[in-house]
Protein backbone atom coordinates (compact mmCIF):
# COMPACT_ATOMS: atom_id res chain seq x y z
CA UNK A 1 0.00 0.00 0.00
CA UNK A 2 1.47 3.57 -1.06
CA UNK A 3 1.32 6.92 0.67
CA UNK A 4 -1.43 9.28 -0.81
CA UNK A 5 -0.04 12.73 -2.38
CA UNK A 6 -1.89 14.99 -0.88
CA UNK A 7 -1.58 18.74 -1.45
CA UNK A 8 -2.25 21.10 0.97
CA UNK A 9 -1.73 24.70 1.92
CA UNK A 10 0.37 26.49 5.06
CA UNK A 11 2.24 24.57 7.41
CA UNK A 12 1.81 20.40 7.17
CA UNK A 13 -0.65 19.62 10.39
CA UNK A 14 1.25 16.75 12.15
CA UNK A 15 -1.65 14.56 14.72
CA UNK A 16 0.60 12.79 17.29
CA UNK A 17 -1.11 9.16 18.39
CA UNK A 18 1.31 7.86 21.67
CA UNK A 19 0.70 5.57 25.10
CA UNK A 20 0.83 7.35 28.06
CA UNK A 21 3.77 5.70 29.17
CA UNK A 22 5.72 6.84 26.22
CA UNK A 23 4.90 10.31 26.80
CA UNK A 24 8.41 11.89 27.23
CA UNK A 25 9.61 10.88 23.92
CA UNK A 26 6.51 11.91 22.44
CA UNK A 27 6.64 15.25 23.62
CA UNK A 28 10.55 15.17 22.33
CA UNK A 29 8.67 14.40 18.71
CA UNK A 30 6.17 16.64 18.87
CA UNK A 31 8.91 19.87 20.25
CA UNK A 32 11.30 18.79 17.50
CA UNK A 33 8.28 18.84 14.78
CA UNK A 34 7.23 22.79 16.06
CA UNK A 35 10.45 23.53 15.82
CA UNK A 36 11.01 22.60 12.15
CA UNK A 37 7.55 23.97 10.76
CA UNK A 38 5.50 21.29 11.43
CA UNK A 39 2.48 21.82 13.60
CA UNK A 40 2.07 19.19 15.55
CA UNK A 41 -1.22 18.35 17.81
CA UNK A 42 -0.17 16.76 21.12
CA UNK A 43 -2.64 16.41 23.50
CA UNK A 44 -0.50 17.97 26.47
CA UNK A 45 -0.65 20.74 24.18
CA UNK A 46 -4.36 21.02 22.69
CA UNK A 47 -6.66 19.37 25.38
CA UNK A 48 -7.36 21.78 28.61
CA UNK A 49 -8.98 21.86 31.52
CA UNK A 50 -13.05 20.90 30.99
CA UNK A 51 -12.55 20.51 27.74
CA UNK A 52 -14.13 17.41 25.64
CA UNK A 53 -10.77 14.94 25.08
CA UNK A 54 -12.75 13.41 22.61
CA UNK A 55 -14.14 16.54 20.57
CA UNK A 56 -10.77 17.75 20.84
CA UNK A 57 -9.19 14.64 19.56
CA UNK A 58 -11.54 14.50 16.76
CA UNK A 59 -10.46 18.10 16.15
CA UNK A 60 -7.15 17.03 15.56
CA UNK A 61 -7.70 14.25 13.41
CA UNK A 62 -10.29 16.03 11.10
CA UNK A 63 -7.55 18.93 10.78
CA UNK A 64 -4.40 16.99 10.78
CA UNK A 65 -2.35 16.26 7.06
CA UNK A 66 -0.52 13.74 8.48
CA UNK A 67 -1.26 11.22 11.16
CA UNK A 68 2.03 10.03 12.96
CA UNK A 69 1.63 6.90 15.42
CA UNK A 70 4.18 6.42 17.78
CA UNK A 71 4.42 2.25 18.22
CA UNK A 72 6.43 0.98 21.07
CA UNK A 73 5.81 -1.58 23.18
CA UNK A 74 3.65 -0.02 24.95
CA UNK A 75 1.57 1.53 22.41
CA UNK A 76 0.40 -1.56 20.20
CA UNK A 77 -1.57 -3.05 22.84
CA UNK A 78 -3.46 0.23 23.53
CA UNK A 79 -6.98 -0.12 22.57
CA UNK A 80 -7.39 4.52 22.68
CA UNK A 81 -3.98 4.24 20.19
CA UNK A 82 -5.49 1.76 17.66
CA UNK A 83 -8.98 3.63 17.23
CA UNK A 84 -7.04 6.67 16.63
CA UNK A 85 -4.59 4.34 13.94
CA UNK A 86 -8.56 3.45 12.80
CA UNK A 87 -9.35 7.30 12.43
CA UNK A 88 -5.93 7.91 10.86
CA UNK A 89 -6.32 4.97 8.53
CA UNK A 90 -9.66 6.00 6.85
CA UNK A 91 -8.43 9.99 6.47
CA UNK A 92 -5.70 8.00 4.63
CA UNK A 93 -8.19 6.14 2.33
CA UNK A 94 -9.98 9.26 1.83
CA UNK A 95 -7.23 11.74 0.75
CA UNK A 96 -6.72 13.54 3.61
CA UNK A 97 -4.09 12.65 5.48
CA UNK A 98 -0.13 10.79 4.85
CA UNK A 99 -0.55 7.80 7.54
CA UNK A 100 3.26 7.59 9.08
CA UNK A 101 4.07 4.50 11.44
CA UNK A 102 7.14 5.73 13.48
CA UNK A 103 8.62 2.60 15.48
CA UNK A 104 10.58 3.21 18.58
CA UNK A 105 12.38 0.17 19.77
CA UNK A 106 10.07 -2.17 18.31
CA UNK A 107 11.11 -4.72 15.53
CA UNK A 108 8.98 -4.88 12.60
CA UNK A 109 8.06 -8.52 13.33
CA UNK A 110 5.71 -6.70 16.03
CA UNK A 111 3.86 -4.95 13.67
CA UNK A 112 0.25 -5.87 12.74
CA UNK A 113 -0.05 -6.96 8.78
CA UNK A 114 -1.81 -3.73 7.82
CA UNK A 115 1.25 -1.82 9.49
CA UNK A 116 3.84 -3.69 8.10
CA UNK A 117 2.70 -3.06 4.23
CA UNK A 118 4.02 0.91 4.56
CA UNK A 119 7.19 2.07 5.42
CA UNK A 120 7.45 2.59 9.35
CA UNK A 121 11.05 4.51 9.95
CA UNK A 122 12.48 3.95 13.40
CA UNK A 123 13.33 6.42 15.56
CA UNK A 124 16.29 5.99 17.96
CA UNK A 125 17.63 7.37 20.54
CA UNK A 126 21.54 7.57 19.78
CA UNK A 127 20.04 9.14 16.28
CA UNK A 128 17.10 11.07 17.17
CA UNK A 129 18.51 14.21 15.36
CA UNK A 130 19.10 12.39 11.72
CA UNK A 131 15.75 10.03 12.29
CA UNK A 132 13.95 13.37 13.14
CA UNK A 133 15.09 15.60 10.13
CA UNK A 134 14.82 12.75 7.42
CA UNK A 135 11.20 12.17 8.99
CA UNK A 136 10.39 16.14 8.54
CA UNK A 137 11.87 16.09 5.32
CA UNK A 138 9.18 13.44 4.20
CA UNK A 139 6.86 15.55 5.24
CA UNK A 140 7.73 18.10 3.22
CA UNK A 141 7.89 15.97 0.38
CA UNK A 142 11.82 17.19 0.33
CA UNK A 143 12.92 14.19 -1.93
CA UNK A 144 16.56 12.15 -1.02
CA UNK A 145 16.87 11.65 -4.77
CA UNK A 146 19.54 14.16 -6.08
CA UNK A 147 18.38 16.32 -8.84
CA UNK A 148 18.13 15.49 -12.27
CA UNK A 149 21.17 15.73 -14.06
CA UNK A 150 21.57 17.12 -18.18
CA UNK A 151 21.04 14.25 -20.25
CA UNK A 152 23.54 13.41 -22.52
CA UNK A 153 24.83 16.22 -25.26
CA UNK A 154 24.48 13.95 -28.08
CA UNK A 155 20.41 13.10 -27.21
CA UNK A 156 19.86 17.27 -28.47
CA UNK A 157 21.52 16.75 -31.62
CA UNK A 158 19.06 16.87 -34.46
CA UNK A 159 17.61 14.35 -36.56
CA UNK A 160 19.18 13.43 -39.70
CA UNK A 161 18.83 9.92 -40.69
CA UNK A 162 21.99 9.38 -38.98
CA UNK A 163 22.44 7.78 -35.77
CA UNK A 164 23.38 10.15 -33.05
CA UNK A 165 26.77 8.78 -32.56
CA UNK A 166 27.89 9.61 -36.20
CA UNK A 167 26.06 13.53 -35.67
CA UNK A 168 28.08 13.52 -32.50
CA UNK A 169 31.60 12.54 -34.23
CA UNK A 170 30.71 14.59 -37.45
CA UNK A 171 30.00 17.79 -35.08
CA UNK A 172 33.02 17.31 -33.48
CA UNK A 173 34.93 17.25 -37.12
CA UNK A 174 32.76 20.19 -38.33
CA UNK A 175 33.45 22.48 -35.47
CA UNK A 176 37.50 21.91 -35.10
CA UNK A 177 38.07 21.91 -38.85
CA UNK A 178 40.01 24.91 -39.60
CA UNK A 179 39.07 25.60 -43.43
CA UNK A 180 36.66 22.58 -43.83
CA UNK A 181 39.08 20.70 -46.35
CA UNK A 182 40.62 17.02 -46.55
CA UNK A 183 42.54 15.89 -43.68
CA UNK A 184 41.71 18.95 -41.36
CA UNK A 185 41.39 17.87 -38.15
CA UNK A 186 42.76 14.47 -37.37
CA UNK A 187 41.54 13.05 -34.31
CA UNK A 188 42.07 9.41 -32.62
CA UNK A 189 39.69 7.67 -31.99
CA UNK A 190 39.95 7.65 -28.22
CA UNK A 191 40.04 11.94 -28.52
CA UNK A 192 37.01 11.28 -29.88
CA UNK A 193 35.65 9.06 -27.60
CA UNK A 194 36.60 11.86 -25.22
CA UNK A 195 35.23 14.99 -27.05
CA UNK A 196 31.71 13.29 -27.46
CA UNK A 197 31.12 11.36 -24.51
CA UNK A 198 30.63 8.33 -26.62
CA UNK A 199 31.94 4.67 -25.84
CA UNK A 200 34.45 3.35 -27.80
CA UNK A 201 32.68 1.03 -29.34
CA UNK A 202 29.84 3.81 -30.62
CA UNK A 203 32.55 5.66 -31.72
CA UNK A 204 33.40 2.92 -33.67
CA UNK A 205 30.04 2.16 -35.16
CA UNK A 206 29.66 5.91 -35.71
CA UNK A 207 32.79 6.14 -38.07
CA UNK A 208 31.65 3.25 -39.83
CA UNK A 209 28.52 4.86 -40.31
CA UNK A 210 30.04 7.97 -42.10
CA UNK A 211 31.92 5.73 -43.99
CA UNK A 212 33.07 7.58 -47.18
CA UNK A 213 33.14 11.14 -45.25
CA UNK A 214 35.66 9.65 -42.49
CA UNK A 215 38.79 8.06 -43.41
CA UNK A 216 40.97 5.49 -40.69
CA UNK A 217 44.09 5.54 -40.59
CA UNK A 218 45.43 1.49 -40.69
CA UNK A 219 48.30 2.10 -38.96
CA UNK A 220 48.45 -1.32 -37.20
CA UNK A 221 48.30 0.78 -33.84
CA UNK A 222 45.48 0.38 -31.20
CA UNK A 223 44.18 4.07 -31.22
CA UNK A 224 43.79 4.45 -34.76
CA UNK A 225 43.29 8.20 -36.22
CA UNK A 226 40.03 9.51 -37.90
CA UNK A 227 40.43 12.17 -40.44
CA UNK A 228 37.49 13.89 -42.93
CA UNK A 229 36.69 13.41 -46.61
CA UNK A 230 35.99 17.53 -47.60
CA UNK A 231 32.41 15.71 -47.96
CA UNK A 232 31.48 15.34 -44.74
CA UNK A 233 31.30 18.92 -44.40
CA UNK A 234 29.68 19.75 -47.50
CA UNK A 235 26.97 17.14 -46.12
CA UNK A 236 26.97 18.29 -41.89
CA UNK A 237 28.17 22.02 -41.90
CA UNK A 238 24.08 23.05 -42.08
CA UNK A 239 23.54 21.51 -39.30
CA UNK A 240 26.03 23.07 -36.66
CA UNK A 241 28.00 26.39 -38.56
CA UNK A 242 26.19 29.73 -39.34
CA UNK A 243 25.75 28.41 -43.04
CA UNK A 244 24.47 26.04 -45.42
CA UNK A 245 26.78 24.47 -47.72
CA UNK A 246 23.68 23.71 -50.27
CA UNK A 247 22.61 27.40 -50.15
CA UNK A 248 25.96 28.48 -50.31
CA UNK A 249 26.49 26.37 -53.61
CA UNK A 250 22.91 27.86 -55.22
CA UNK A 251 24.67 31.19 -55.04
CA UNK A 252 28.09 30.20 -56.48
CA UNK A 253 26.39 28.29 -59.09
CA UNK A 254 23.82 30.75 -60.20
CA UNK A 255 27.17 33.56 -60.27
CA UNK A 256 29.48 31.22 -62.14
CA UNK A 257 26.25 30.47 -64.78
CA UNK A 258 25.00 34.08 -65.05
CA UNK A 259 28.17 36.35 -64.93
CA UNK A 260 30.94 35.65 -67.38
CA UNK A 261 33.30 37.70 -65.61
CA UNK A 262 32.75 36.09 -61.96
CA UNK A 263 35.62 34.57 -60.68
CA UNK A 264 37.21 31.31 -60.43
CA UNK A 265 39.97 31.83 -58.14
CA UNK A 266 38.29 31.11 -54.79
CA UNK A 267 40.52 34.17 -53.30
CA UNK A 268 38.24 36.56 -55.40
CA UNK A 269 35.59 34.75 -54.93
CA UNK A 270 35.73 34.86 -51.06
CA UNK A 271 37.00 38.75 -51.33
CA UNK A 272 33.69 39.00 -53.68
CA UNK A 273 31.32 37.00 -51.15
CA UNK A 274 33.46 38.02 -47.27
CA UNK A 275 33.58 34.30 -47.14
CA UNK A 276 36.20 32.82 -45.53
CA UNK A 277 37.72 29.57 -46.52
CA UNK A 278 35.83 27.58 -43.79
CA UNK A 279 32.52 28.63 -45.52
CA UNK A 280 33.53 28.71 -49.44
CA UNK A 281 35.04 24.94 -49.37
CA UNK A 282 32.13 23.42 -48.21
CA UNK A 283 30.15 24.97 -50.92
CA UNK A 284 32.77 24.05 -53.47
CA UNK A 285 32.92 20.70 -52.93
CA UNK A 286 29.08 20.53 -52.55
CA UNK A 287 29.31 21.53 -56.59
CA UNK A 288 31.94 18.99 -56.64
CA UNK A 289 30.30 16.15 -55.11
CA UNK A 290 27.41 17.00 -57.94
CA UNK A 291 29.31 16.34 -60.54
CA UNK A 292 29.47 20.03 -61.77
CA UNK A 293 32.50 21.55 -61.44
CA UNK A 294 36.15 20.21 -61.00
CA UNK A 295 38.52 20.71 -57.78
CA UNK A 296 42.07 20.64 -56.23
CA UNK A 297 43.50 20.80 -53.41
CA UNK A 298 47.47 21.88 -53.32
CA UNK A 299 49.41 21.33 -50.60
CA UNK A 300 49.33 24.29 -47.94
CA UNK A 301 46.77 26.19 -50.22
CA UNK A 302 43.75 26.72 -47.78
CA UNK A 303 41.26 27.03 -50.51
CA UNK A 304 40.14 24.50 -53.20
CA UNK A 305 40.88 25.39 -56.41
CA UNK A 306 37.75 25.51 -59.01
CA UNK A 307 38.31 24.30 -62.95
CA UNK A 308 37.26 27.47 -65.05
CA UNK A 309 36.46 25.20 -68.09
CA UNK A 310 33.35 23.88 -66.74
CA UNK A 311 31.51 27.08 -65.18
CA UNK A 312 28.42 26.72 -67.99
CA UNK A 313 28.00 22.93 -68.48
CA UNK A 314 24.11 22.45 -68.91
CA UNK A 315 24.38 20.55 -65.50
CA UNK A 316 25.20 23.60 -63.65
CA UNK A 317 21.84 25.54 -65.43
CA UNK A 318 19.63 22.66 -64.51
CA UNK A 319 21.12 22.58 -60.98
CA UNK A 320 20.45 26.34 -60.87
CA UNK A 321 16.79 26.31 -61.71
CA UNK A 322 15.93 23.01 -60.37
CA UNK A 323 16.60 25.15 -56.56
CA UNK A 324 15.76 28.66 -57.78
Amino acid sequence: MSFVDVNHKGSPKAFLSYASEDRDLAEKIANYLVLKGVDAWWDQWEIKSGDSVRRKIEEGLGECTHFIVLLTQNSVVKPWVNAEIDAGFRRKVEENAKFIPLRHDLPVGRLSEFLRTMHSPEIKESSFEGGMKQLVHDIFGISRKPPLGPAPEVTALPDTGYSKAAMAIAKVFVEKSRDGMWGDPQITMSKLSDLTGLSRDDVIDGVDELNGMLEVKRDGTKDRTVFPDKSLFAKFDAYFMAWNPEVDALRLAADLTNDENFPSDPREISERYGWPPRRLNPAITFLDVEGLIKVSQSSGNRFSCVSDSVRKTSAMRRFVKSRS
